[in-house]
């Protein structure tokens, strides 16, 4: 018997108290995926664009976090964003 009560604690002790998340820790979860749509500007190019996209908290993160992801760099012409706009926001 104090076998079966050693491998049952031992057992749920590696299986966790099984409560669910905190509040706290939902609210921090990604719950909004937006796009985004940098313009650029570089030596050899002005107009060429690059798109991005993430998870976010909310869309005002969203914003915010795809503004300073210039993509720009990463483009055939290189360079840096001279504009940006959300393309899109919707919950996941």
């Amino acid at each position: 018997m104090k076998f079966l009560l050693i491998a049952v604690t031992l057992l749920l002790s590696a299986c966790g108290t099984g409560q669910q998340e905190s509040s706290e820790t939902k609210q921090l979860s990604p719950t909004t995926v937006c796009w985004g749509k940098h313009l650029c500007q570089s030596a050899d190019s002005i107009g060429h664009s690059c798109k991005n996209h993430g998870m976010f908290s909310d869309a005002n993160a969203g914003y915010f976090g795809l503004k300073n992801d210039d993509c720009c760099g990463h483009t055939e012409y290189g360079g840096n964003s001279i504009e940006f706009s959300v393309t899109s926001c919707s919950l996941w």
